[in-house]
């Protein structure tokens, strides 16, 4: 039971992982690198007090839903950054429009 636990959550967060960290390689080209640590940050904040509560009621599968948690708001703070069309995006954009 515990590996079919660890295999779905694996298998579900990797194109969500893959994502987050697509974005990071974006950021990082563009100089971004400000946005991409206020973001982990916040994602990391939010993930660690899910954590702090679910992890003592659900034990592994608690920590692995966290873990989901926190690479999913990674993920979505990449989508709203280049969406935002602000910081650096904001030539890539202009020149679209």
């Amino acid at each position: 039971m515990l590996r079919s636990l660890e295999s779905g959550f694996v298998t579900i967060t990797q194109p969500i992982n893959a994502i987050a960290f697509v974005f990071d390689g974006l950021y990082y080209g563009v100089s971004d690198f400000g946005y991409a640590a206020y973001s982990t940050l916040f994602a990391g904040v939010v993930a660690s007090a899910f954590l702090l509560v679910v992890a003592p009621n659900f034990g592994l599968g608690g920590v692995w839903a966290g873990l989901t948690l926190f690479m999913g708001l990674r993920a979505v703070a990449g989508f709203w950054r280049l969406g935002s069309k602000g910081g650096p995006w904001e030539i890539v954009w202009s020149k679209t429009d």
